[in-house]
């Protein structure tokens, strides 16, 4: 997101997954989260997602260095959370036009989808079987996206699914998202890993009755 907002010159480190990621025009070394490499490169401040551990963080530094806590992604907060990253690196305006262009991509959606059939949607992430519920920011996008998770009535975050389950709620679509461990767009010329994932998907025993198609 510092990319989007033209602020790469406010960051003196990134992760792995960061420095991997070619639209970052700045690069220095980076790794997991390593204590000892934050201190050594004397930030002002450490941005980190809301999932990552205190006792690994805010715990282990020195209290003249602030945490922050954001969570860039998810169709229902992110212009809020672009925001508040924006008033951090003092790029408001590129955040105003970087939200107005999105805003106006999801309205385009909302209109293309607006009163058409929403295909039932089994979103699997990183594991067989592991799918969202209604809690999770991925059952936000299918919906806006204009399909319905199948497993949206759950008022849980991750749930565990099994093929009996699968087939009782019969998808018309199987999306299965893939670790950039595995596959990374950005960098992978090659789709074979996605082809054998949607191959295994296909071969799974027990599914034969569901009427999905897999993308």
């Amino acid at each position: 997101m510092l990319a989007a907002l033209n602020a790469t010159d406010t960051a003196v480190g990134t992760t792995d997954s960061a420095i991997r990621d070619p639209l970052l025009r700045y690069r220095r070394p980076g790794a997991k989260v390593s204590i000892e490499k934050i201190l050594a490169l004397q930030p002002d401040l450490v941005i980190a997602p809301t999932s990552y551990p205190a006792e690994e963080l805010e715990a282990k530094l020195p209290h003249h260095i602030k945490v922050v806590r954001l969570d860039l992604w998810g169709v229902n907060r992110l212009f809020d959370e672009v925001e508040k990253l924006a008033l951090l690196v003092n790029k408001t305006a590129e955040a105003r036009s970087l939200i107005a262009k999105y805003r106006a991509v999801l309205e385009e959606i909302n209109k293309a989808v607006t009163g058409a059939e929403r295909p039932a949607v089994y979103y699997e992430w990183f594991s067989d079987y592991n799918t969202v519920g209604k809690l999770n920011e991925w059952h936000n996008a299918v919906e806006a996206a204009g399909g319905r998770n199948v497993f949206g009535d759950l008022e849980q975050y991750s749930v565990r699914a099994n093929p009996e389950a699968l087939v009782a709620r019969n998808p018309d679509v199987i999306i299965r998202r893939e670790h950039a461990r595995y596959f990374n767009p950005c960098l992978d010329n090659s789709t074979r890993r996605l082809e054998e994932v949607a191959k295994a998907i296909a071969e799974r025993p027990g599914l034969a009755g569901v009427r999905a198609g897999y993308m």
